[in-house]
């Protein structure tokens, strides 16, 4: 089980998050505006550690990519990781994780609380109620949001978190009071999206996503890894991974929609997984992603894409990539 808290300074997020810990017996690490300029590998090393660590016992993350995104728009003109929510919620998604979203009832009297902890405690900045109206929107959405840097942006136009079955909505005056019946709540939704995620996909790195909700399989080649021993497919901050996750931004299309695969593993053996996800979930459409990858994925293909090595290379920028996207995701 892995517990993603979210939110603005003062709204009980920490509180919340160590009873939590206390209740489950779960291991809590709390994420910082740390290394600047490797923001993407920080927060790569915070999921990594929580899924080594989820084998033996829940974890809390308090603060992860949503953190980042935010609180840069509103302080530092925007972060320059605009896409790395984007591939670590693949991987959120692909281990069952919740979010929780500790929000503010009312902005007024948030306001008011905030100020009166600044006067018992150090407080990183002078006032968060900019960042609390960019959680409040990521929630709910806002159709007529404008920027389209951050693929927070996408997800607020497109209607926020809300409806998504890994997000869960916390506040001081609803749950404060009976924080040991919201942590049942929040084990209990952990526990049925783990149930329904592909079988026996957990411990295999080479597919992200939840098959639940994902109505396309994207299949590349071959697993590449960029990092140290990490075989996700499609997560590298750079490379044809970045670009196509640019390219999606704008389609416009969340990562509700996708799994991700590579038709071969590190070792060069033949992804299991892929005929797996075809068997259980048949109406799943499978895009190939280069010729390769459609020669190798072992099912049908739905369609096939020049590979975004090649059209980044030899037709141009992201936007040939987008129309590619859009003719492929009908």
């Amino acid at each position: 089980m892995i517990i993603i808290l979210e939110g603005p300074d003062g709204v009980g997020k920490t509180t919340l998050g160590q009873h939590m810990a206390k209740k489950l017996g779960a291991e809590y690490i709390h994420l910082t505006y740390r290394w600047p300029d490797h923001m993407f590998e920080y927060h790569t090393a915070a999921i990594r550690w929580a899924i080594r660590k989820s084998h033996k016992r829940p974890v809390i993350i308090d603060r992860w990519w949503p953190s980042e995104a935010l609180y840069a728009a509103e302080f530092r003109g925007g972060s320059k990781w605009s896409q790395m929510g984007r591939m670590m919620d693949r991987v959120a998604r692909k281990h069952g994780a919740i979010y929780v979203y500790c929000l503010p009832d009312d902005l007024v009297e948030y306001e008011k609380r905030f100020n009166k902890l600044k006067t018992e405690r150090e407080e990183m900045y002078d006032s968060v109620l900019g960042v609390a109206k960019r959680y409040l929107k990521l929630w709910a959405g806002d159709a007529c949001h404008e920027p389209n840097e951050n693929y927070t942006d996408l997800l607020v136009r497109t209607g926020g978190v809300k409806g998504r079955e890994d997000h869960v909505y916390y506040t001081i005056e609803k749950y404060g009071h009976a924080m040991d019946y919201f942590t049942d709540l929040v084990a209990a939704r952990s526990a049925e999206r783990v149930a329904s995620q592909l079988p026996n996909s957990m411990d295999n790195p080479n597919m992200l996503g939840h098959l639940k909700e994902a109505q396309y399989l994207f299949v590349g080649e071959q697993v590449n890894p960029k990092y140290n021993n990490l075989y996700w497919p499609w997560y590298d901050y750079g490379h044809s991974s970045l670009y196509l996750s640019e390219a999606l931004q704008q389609v416009p299309a969340r990562e509700e929609l996708f799994m991700w695969a590579n038709a071969r593993d590190h070792d060069g053996l033949a992804n299991p997984l892929i005929k797996q996800v075809v068997d259980v979930k048949p109406e799943i459409k499978v895009i190939a992603v280069g010729s390769i990858a459609a020669r190798e994925a072992g099912v049908p293909i739905f369609e096939q894409v020049k590979h975004p090595a090649y059209v980044k290379r030899f037709e141009g920028g992201t936007d040939t990539m987008r129309e590619i996207l859009r003719h492929a995701i009908h």
